[in-house]
């Protein structure tokens, strides 16, 4: 959650900025950027990140990454609109195709096997069959309704 969220200051598309900087971050080094026991110390790691805070990283990325990171969330939306400009350019996409991209001409980098399943032997279809049956009523409970007191 990007600083002006959490300070309920409005927001405008520097919030997505920040969200793209955070998605980077984890998804190159597998965790936040920002920690705490509960979500309030998140939120009070986040305020208290400032332009020259360095992040720790529990893996070491490049310079690059580093850098077009840093700048994605930085906490002055201005400057995260600014930064936005150039991630494009940056060095961290220098072998990215964005043409490619556009085009939807882009190789994915991992291509998912394809099984080819028959409609009731798939795993992701398989429902235990005591889901089906309705389970039976125990609990001599009469309802009350319409009856005459």
């Amino acid at each position: 959650m990007s600083p002006e969220t959490i300070l309920a200051r409005g927001h405008d598309a520097a919030v997505d900025h920040w969200a793209v900087g955070i998605l980077i971050h984890e998804i190159v080094s597998g965790c936040t950027p920002f920690h705490g026991y509960d979500a309030m110390e998140i939120y009070e790691s986040i305020l208290a990140h400032t332009p020259d805070t360095k992040l720790e990283y529990s893996i070491s990325l490049s310079k690059p990454c580093m850098e077009m990171i840093q700048k994605l969330i930085n906490p002055r939306k201005s400057q995260r609109m600014a930064a936005w400009k150039t991630v494009k350019e940056s060095k961290f996409f220098k072998q990215f195709s964005w043409q490619q991209l556009k085009q939807q001409k882009l190789k994915p980098p991992i291509k998912v096997r394809q099984h080819k399943y028959d409609r009731y032997d798939t795993p992701s279809f398989y429902f235990d069959p005591g889901f089906q049956q309705t389970p039976t009523d125990r609990s001599d409970w009469v309802p009350s309704i319409g009856a005459k007191a």
